[in-house]
């Protein structure tokens, strides 16, 4: 349950709350709030909100959002470990193949920060899972360095 926050929208208090049919109908039903529908997605995918992720996409019936988003949001939701989130991302279409800022796929961001399912989920998908980075790195490099760093 989230906190009360005066300065929280009402779409940001369903999206924290993880509240889908109050996200689809504030959509619904206020254009402005498409306008800002943009960053809701961010926040729910970042946050593993699914309810709140599914009346988002619902609601972008051009799928604008999911075409300028997608990869991002695959690596947000594989980065907090929300594997529910990563497997309606990818049902939905979103490239498991688009690399990030740092060059790194979906499974490196995953096997770095030690998301097993979320890599799991990823390989189910038919990623491959050794796949090279700009540095020579695969998914499995990261996720022993990163073990070695915080025994």
């Amino acid at each position: 349950m989230s906190r009360y926050n005066p300065k929280q929208t009402t779409l940001q208090a369903a999206i924290y709350g993880d509240n889908g049919t109050a996200v689809g109908e504030i959509l619904g039903r206020n254009t402005a709030a498409k306008d800002v529908s943009r960053d809701s997605l961010v926040t729910a995918c970042r946050f593993g909100k699914l309810e709140a992720v599914e009346a988002i996409i619902q609601n972008d019936t051009d799928a604008v959002l999911l075409k300028e988003l997608g990869p991002s949001l695959l690596h947000d939701a594989c980065l907090g470990g929300h594997v529910d989130t990563v497997r309606l991302l990818l049902r939905c279409g979103v490239d498991p193949e688009a690399k990030n800022k740092r060059q790194w796929y979906p499974c490196h961001t995953a096997a770095y920060h030690g998301e097993v399912t979320c890599l799991e989920a990823l390989v189910g998908h038919g990623v491959d899972c050794n796949a090279i980075d700009p540095q020579g790195q695969t998914p499995c490099h990261l996720a022993s360095r990163k073990t070695t760093q915080n025994p």
